[in-house]
């Protein structure tokens, strides 16, 4: 069974990871709100992102919202840098107006995904270059 966790983000406090969530008192409830030291306070808009399950190069853990790299080994064509969603029940690294599944990185070489940042710090590495 895969660890369920999640790291929130918002612009006043930048991202927090599960253990500064636990740290700094932060409470996900389950209708998605987060409470700050038992106050939810609704001017704070936090995003939620839950760990995907995979871990990239060296270990990283990759969230939604992050921006990956993804190599196939199978064709330089099919090598992939995007947004990771969560949609129909899977996981998929959206690139432009493609969507590939996570789970055929993975199968492939889960060594290949490579998590570069996330959309909130550094949606500039999304710009096609």
């Amino acid at each position: 069974m895969r660890e369920i966790k999640f790291r929130a983000w918002n612009i006043k406090h930048g991202m927090s990871t599960p253990d500064q969530m636990r740290h700094d008192g932060l409470v996900l409830t389950f209708d998605g709100r987060v409470l700050f030291d038992n106050y939810a306070d609704e001017s704070l808009r936090w995003e939620i992102m839950q760990y995907t399950g995979l871990n990239g190069k060296n270990g990283v853990c990759v969230y939604e919202d992050d921006i990956v790299t993804a190599k196939t080994n199978i064709h330089p064509a099919c090598d992939v840098r995007g947004k990771v969603v969560f949609e129909d029940g899977e996981y998929l690294v959206e690139q432009d107006d493609c969507t590939f599944p996570m789970c055929s990185f993975a199968v492939i070489d889960r060594l290949s995904i490579e998590v570069i940042g996330n959309v909130h710090q550094d949606s500039h590495l999304l710009d096609n270059p």
